[in-house]
């Protein structure tokens, strides 16, 4: 699904995500370990296709470029840039995310139609009983369900990249269970968690940025770039995530 050769990124000050090499595969959750907020939420917009990377290169399904990978993933979560204001919602947050899908993923011929309104969407999700309650309130599982379930809701998404979901408060099992829940191979979803520390004793795969991979030797050479100069990719910059938010 996801091929994440050498990563990399570098704030106005300092290198925010060492070289990260690792492959997820539909159906996976992968922890990736990265201890600043910058830094993790730099590789959250990179890994879902909002920023290019300094160094290294990423491929979907053997294919590199940004505007695929933005169309496949979703970055979850994200403070300041994709977390929701904290007097929204539920019934608001729902309306709005499903709202900004693509027109063509609420096609009524579709056979994989996902419900378009958001009353029809959280009775299909058992969500009905909370509509009215602040998204804030949520308890921090069940908040991380919702956002996660809403970016699936887009069928051309396959890819959640939570930015930092161990800022809530939950213990470190109880997020792997959380999300661990919500990848499913059968329809190809999966789920990158960039975290400060793994769950201890997880029973899913560990990154830590950095290091290379256990299964793998590291390159002799150094990865191409995303894209090439003057290629259709151009005009996305490496911004610093303050500058997306």
């Amino acid at each position: 699904m996801l091929d994440v050769r050498s990563m990399s990124f570098h704030d106005r000050h300092a290198l925010i995500v060492p070289p990260t090499r690792f492959r997820i595969a539909a159906g996976e959750l992968v922890f990736l370990e990265i201890p600043t907020p910058a830094g993790r939420t730099a590789a959250s917009l990179i890994l879902s296709g909002r920023m290019a990377p300094e160094g290294g290169e990423l491929l979907l399904d053997d294919e590199p470029g940004l505007r695929a990978r933005r169309r496949a993933a979703a970055v979850v979560d994200a403070e300041g840039i994709t977390s929701p204001e904290h007097f929204m919602s539920v019934r608001r947050v729902v309306a709005e995310s499903l709202g900004l899908r693509p027109l063509r993923a609420r096609l009524p011929h579709r056979r994989d139609r996902i419900p378009s309104s958001p009353r029809a969407w959280m009775q299909a999700h058992d969500w009905s009983g909370v509509a009215g309650d602040h998204v804030d309130a949520l308890p921090a599982p069940e908040r991380i369900e919702l956002l996660t379930l809403l970016a699936f809701a887009d069928p051309q998404v396959r890819l959640a990249v939570l930015d930092s979901p161990d800022r809530h408060d939950l213990t470190g099992e109880t997020l792997e269970d959380t999300l661990a829940a919500l990848v499913d191979e059968e329809s190809d979803t999966s789920v990158i968690a960039v975290v400060d520390r793994a769950p201890a004793g997880t029973d899913h795969r560990v990154v830590t940025a950095d290091e290379p991979p256990a299964d793998e030797e590291p390159d002799d050479e150094a990865p191409a770039p995303e894209a090439a100069p003057g290629s259709a990719d151009d005009d996305i910059p490496h911004d610093s995530p303050a500058e997306n938010r």
